[in-house]
């Protein structure tokens, strides 16, 4: 593609380098960008959709990306901009996705949601006290994670290289993400077996493996 700093693009991922320049994924034609030694897989002139069938599209397309690469951001959906922009991010902010890139290579995202009632400990509380001691139990609050987050990192903590929880909602009362070495999936899997009878009267899913959507910096 000749470079054209004014020119939007329409972002799917960064990458560790190794994409051939042009390329075609679900009918999609696609170019790779390097900028520093990391790649920027692009599309010229697309509109951004905001449709679910538009969601699932890139979420197929990153999957594909995916299983190319040992080490794959995905970018948000929706991130358009120009290309001269996007120079510019991964130039400043080059050892940030250069580490997150070391942190999520050869693995993937593993998702365990649990449902039910969101966990809102002290929300009902009334602010009896002085100020100052209801400001520190809300602090405090922020601070504590739910009894099942614990549970959960227990019995699969020592298969993930990193674990972030955050609330559910929409009858989700909780969701955690682990990033787990491609080779420990299978392992992982069966582990997540036990979830279920230990978290009960919670329903409990484990889905994956995925693009690691968890595990990337906010950059777009």
């Amino acid at each position: 593609m000749r470079r054209d700093p004014d020119r939007e693009v329409y972002v799917y991922a960064l990458s560790s380098p190794g994409f051939p320049r042009r390329l075609s994924v679900l009918g999609r034609r696609l170019t790779c960008i390097t900028i520093g030694g990391i790649d920027a897989i692009v599309e010229r002139s697309r509109t951004s959709g905001r449709g679910l069938e538009d969601i699932e599209v890139q979420h197929r397309i990153v999957s594909r990306l995916a299983a190319r690469a040992s080490a794959l951001l995905p970018a948000r959906f929706g991130s358009v901009v120009t290309e001269g922009a996007l120079r510019a991010l991964v130039t400043e902010r080059h050892d940030e996705i250069e580490e997150a890139l070391r942190l999520v290579r050869n693995c993937e995202q593993m998702t365990v949601r649990v449902f039910g009632p969101a966990a809102r400990e002290g929300a009902t509380d009334p602010p009896s006290g002085s100020g100052t001691a209801y400001l520190t139990r809300r602090r405090e609050h922020a601070h504590q994670r739910p009894p099942e987050v614990e549970i959960i990192h227990r019995e699969l903590g020592a298969l993930a290289k990193a674990e972030q929880a955050e609330a559910g909602e929409r009858g989700v009362r909780l969701v955690v993400y682990h990033l787990v070495a491609r080779r420990l999936v299978s392992r992982y899997r069966r582990r997540a077996s036990v979830l279920q009878p230990l978290l009960a009267p919670y329903a409990v899913t484990v889905t994956g493996p995925w693009p690691v959507f968890a595990f990337v910096p906010e950059l777009f």
